[in-house]
């Protein structure tokens, strides 16, 4: 028998399921006319079939697809002309970000991708985008940063930073790294992965938190090998900022540092302090030294202001890109400056 002729005998239909039992009643329930009993049959019988084929392929030892096991497509034509007319409108994305900072990291920075956004949670609609660049060498050295120059990573990452939405500025996250190389390579670097936007690195990060402190005179704690710390304090020497006092842990990788505890750091923060100085100047992005809480908390113990490198460079990271927000828990920088 068709379906046809089943639905004009008002017959039940194998497998066409309990809407088609009864033409005149399916089409009361339903308040419809027969056309529509008809689809309905006709989507069952579908189902059904499919099923079917589902059931004989896998009792014959076949493999069975989870996604083709059932193939039902609404056949109402009121609902297909919904989907067809449903659109998107402006309420549907979400806003643009009010800035995205663009960060270039060294393969062995396990500490800014943690504090970053930790710090950034106080500061609504700005995006961080992280890129780690390739170093043949861990060990924090001239000679390793010299060689990354000229094996152009810098370039290299920065090409790699998303586009989605173009970066506001594009910063190298490294304390070390941008004093070695300085701010005219680095910028050349960067603008040649990244065209077209503004660049900064942590070094200069540190010289001008300390200006936007009226700090003239630091003391200088680093986790660096004596050449290094060495190499820092002459970096802000240059930039007019005298290093009244300097202590350095001697250590030699990225890694190392960042298993210094924030007791520990506090400790020796308190060790190098004096009284002639303005404020203190913690180097190196691999200290863990960004923490919520902590540079206030240290700021207080101490009585002199804070900077951090992780800390300074968030902070010229925003201002570069028009960002003024003053947030509580990252020091006076971030509170006031």
């Amino acid at each position: 028998m068709t379906l046809k002729h089943a639905l004009s005998e008002g017959k039940a239909v194998h497998g066409a399921g309990p809407c088609c039992i009864e033409k005149e009643a399916c089409g009361a329930s339903h308040g419809r006319k027969g056309s529509y009993i008809a689809l309905e049959c006709q989507k069952n019988i579908t189902r059904d079939r499919t099923l079917s084929a589902a059931s004989t392929a896998c009792s014959d030892g076949e493999p069975v697809r989870r996604s083709s096991q059932v193939s039902i497509a609404s056949t109402d034509p009121e609902h297909l002309i919904w989907e067809q007319e449903k659109k998107l409108s402006v309420a549907d994305f979400v806003e643009a970000p009010r800035a995205v900072l663009g960060c270039i990291q060294l393969p062995t920075d396990l500490v800014l991708e943690s504090e970053g956004p930790r710090l950034l949670e106080s500061i609504p609609g700005v995006h961080m985008l992280m890129q780690k660049c390739e170093m043949e060498c861990e060990f924090i050295t001239a000679e390793a940063y010299h060689q990354a120059k000229e094996d152009g990573v810098l370039r290299v990452a920065a090409s790699l930073l998303p586009r989605d939405h173009q970066c506001s500025v594009v910063g190298l996250s490294c304390t070390s790294f941008s004093f070695t190389l300085g701010a005219d390579v680095v910028d050349e670097q960067l603008r040649m992965g990244y065209p077209d936007t503004k660049t900064t690195d942590m070094a200069r990060a540190q010289l001008d938190a300390c200006a936007a402190l009226n700090a003239t005179k630091v003391c200088l704690l680093t986790p660096y090998i004596e050449a290094v710390s060495l190499k820092n304090m002459q970096a802000l020497e240059e930039g007019g900022v005298t290093v009244v006092r300097r202590l350095t842990m001697g250590l030699e990788k990225d890694s190392q540092t960042s298993d210094v505890s924030l007791e520990c750091i506090a400790e020796w923060a308190e060790a190098v302090l004096c009284e002639e100085a303005d404020a203190v100047v913690i180097g190196c992005s691999a200290f863990r030294a960004c923490q919520p809480g902590f540079i206030d908390a240290l700021e207080a113990r101490m009585g002199k202001p804070v900077v951090t490198s992780t800390q300074a460079f968030m902070w010229k990271m925003l201002r570069t890109a028009g960002i003024d927000d003053q947030i509580s828990g990252y020091g006076s920088l971030l509170s006031s400056c």
